[in-house]
């Protein structure tokens, strides 16, 4: 639930602008690290219990908080980071 406030709002922003850095990242062909795997692919559960993927992603980013993890050999490798985004 997004509250119409500008502070809100700027934050929503945030997590976008993050989002599409994280998914460039992951799919920049300079540095392939590994095979792609969609945003929170690794909080989705394995087993369908029934829920939408709605509900479920609602729950990973909303109620748990959680963010996609930069892969390992992006995280430590700064020169990744600038060299991408410059």
């Amino acid at each position: 639930v997004i509250a119409h406030t500008r502070e809100a709002l700027c934050s929503v922003d945030m997590y976008a602008l993050a989002l599409v850095m994280w998914e460039i990242l992951t799919q920049c062909e300079e540095y392939p690290t590994t095979e792609y795997c969609p945003p929170y692919e690794e909080y989705r559960k394995k087993t369908s219990d029934g829920s939408s993927f709605t509900s479920e992603i609602y729950d990973i980013v909303v109620v748990h908080r959680l963010r996609p993890s930069l892969i390992r050999p992006l995280k430590d490798n700064p020169h990744v980071l600038v060299s991408v985004f410059t």
